[in-house]
Formats: structure tokens, sequence, C-alpha cells
């Protein structure tokens, strides 16, 4: 009985992890949050389509450790961003709230399941935001990494 509690509250808890009332008085949850995935994923597609563009063979090894630090930094800080932004809109959703209450605790449900199912709620839209943004750079950006370091640097 536990288990399905645990997940009956996690999927309730993951699909109301914003603040509605931080967003907008009209509009699709749902719709925000598949805009929203759906522009971390541009950002992912763009830095990417940079990764399979780049030909760094005519560039000296200084220069080109230079610019993989500094994409390397970029990667880093828009994760960094992406993840404040996160934590932001879904800064009052780790512990219950006034409806959580009024409508949770009469029910027969330990107040550790329900603390457990909202913060694997909020691990996991955070796993998922990270993931979203890092699809595509995750894919190009190792294959174009390696080979251009081991060689400038053997050489």
């Amino acid at each position: 009985m536990t288990k399905l509690q645990f997940r009956v509250l996690y999927r309730e808890f993951l699909c109301s992890m914003v603040d509605l009332e931080l967003l907008s008085a009209q509009g699709d949850m749902s719709k925000l949050l598949g805009q929203f995935a759906a522009l971390l994923v541009f950002i992912s597609s763009v830095q990417g389509l940079g990764a399979l563009l780049f030909d760094g063979r005519r560039m000296s090894p200084p220069a080109l450790l230079m610019f993989f630090w500094r994409q390397e930094h970029s990667l880093i800080a828009t994760t960094m961003l992406v993840v404040g932004l996160f934590a932001v809109l879904s800064w009052d959703s780790t512990f219950p709230n006034r409806r959580d209450v009024l409508v949770l605790a009469p029910l027969p449900i330990r107040a550790r399941t329900l603390f457990l199912a909202k913060v694997a709620a909020l691990a996991t839209a955070l796993s998922l935001t990270v993931v979203a943004l890092n699809i595509c750079t995750g894919v190009t950006w190792p294959f174009l990494l390696v080979p251009l370091e081991t060689a400038a640097f053997w050489t």
C-alpha cells in the first residue's frame, strides 16, 4: 500500500512542480513546461551544431586549448543558469503547502511518504531539466573534443 501511495503522490507532485501563481494567471501549465523543454533542447541543438561545424585542424594547440576551455565553461555556465532558474520556479515545492496539508492530512499517509514523494518529484524534474539542456551537446562535443585534444597534445 505504501508503494502505491508513493507512486500516486509522486505523480501528483511531479505534475504540479512549478509554482503556478509565480508564472501566469492564464494558460496551460503543460504547454508552458513543453515550451520550456523545447527551448532547452533548442539551446542544446545550437551548441551541438556548433560542435559539428567546428574544424580545429588549422588552430595552434594553445588557441585550441583556450577554445575548448571557453566552450566547456559555456556549457557549465548554461547548466548552472538553467538549474538556478528551475530552483527559483520550484522554490516552494519541496515542503507541503497549504493545499497539500488540507487535502492530504486526513488521508492515512505517513508524513515520511509524503516528503519522500515530494523530494523524488523535485529530483526527477531537475534531472529532466539538465538532460533536456545537455541532450545534443552531450552527444556531439565529446566526439569532437577527444580526438582534437589528444592530437593537439601529442604533436
